[in-house]
């Protein structure tokens, strides 16, 4: 995973982290789409991801990861999207 992205999830800048919320949001919604998702239940779950995904990065437990951070994310999705059906 990108070392920047996880120095961006770690720190308190919110113009920065609300960036990165927002770069990643669009594609998720898409992706979710395909589940039949209502627009509010997918937007609360992508909001939970990006939100387990920060923790992750404060954790520390996001330094061994070798995909994207935009395949990080919806591995997790998936697994919350089918938590939610």
């Amino acid at each position: 995973m990108d070392k920047e992205i996880i120095t961006i999830l770690k720190s308190d800048d919110r113009l920065k982290i609300k960036a990165l919320y927002n770069e990643f949001r669009s594609p998720f919604l898409g992706f979710g789409k395909g589940f039949h998702l209502d627009a509010d239940a997918l937007s609360d779950v992508y909001q939970e991801v990006f939100l387990a995904l920060r923790k992750k990065a404060i954790n520390d437990t996001l330094n061994e990861v070798k995909c994207s951070t935009k395949t990080y994310l919806f591995g997790i999705g998936k697994f919350m999207i089918y938590d939610t059906l």
